[in-house]
């Protein structure tokens, strides 16, 4: 692993939106770029969630553990966001990614980026109001979804109980 240093091959991303040029060399001054091959793990199911990461060239692939082994999630390419709620929640990661195929990565430790913050780093801060965007984004479409699923649901049934624990999760835990 090596510093990156130069931030003209940073794809475009929602997560880098609406950085000024001056924004990033402090930025850039915390990050460490991976060079990974194919099937090499990122980060695996259950490690400490200590940093996200941005893909810069290539493509991974999200796992998750299931009784049978592990299931596909999603196939990410250049400009995907890695392990952001790492960034909020710290703990353990909920899934694993690996390389599909040989991959730059960027990795940002969550105390510098939390530091570059604290001290008013103006990308930095922009960073986490940009996570806080596309978390928004999610929250608002699985709401959508769970509406829908509701539709015509009777109350007590399985499809209700399991409703209803998504309603005590995305609804109650803000009280």
């Amino acid at each position: 692993m090596a510093q990156a240093s130069d931030i003209t091959e940073i794809p475009p991303t929602p997560l880098f939106g609406g950085l000024q040029q001056d924004d990033w060399s402090e930025l850039v001054a915390r990050a460490v770029r991976m060079e990974l091959g194919a099937n090499e793990p990122v980060f695996l199911q259950g490690q400490e969630a200590d940093a996200f990461f941005a893909v810069l060239r290539g493509s991974v692939q999200v796992r998750t553990a299931t009784p049978g082994g592990e299931s596909a999630l999603a196939q990410l390419s250049a400009g995907a966001v890695l392990g952001e709620t790492s960034l909020l929640l710290g703990g353990t990661h909920s899934a694993s990614v690996y390389t599909v195929e040989p991959s730059t990565l960027l990795r940002f430790r969550n105390d510098g980026l939390k530091e570059a913050i604290e001290s008013g780093n103006r990308g930095a801060i922009r960073i986490l109001y940009n996570i806080a965007h596309t978390l928004a984004v999610r929250l608002r479409a699985a709401d959508a979804h769970i509406a829908e699923l509701a539709k015509g649901a009777p109350v007590g049934s399985v499809v209700g109980s399991d409703l209803e624990r998504l309603r005590n999760i995305f609804f109650t835990q803000w009280v």
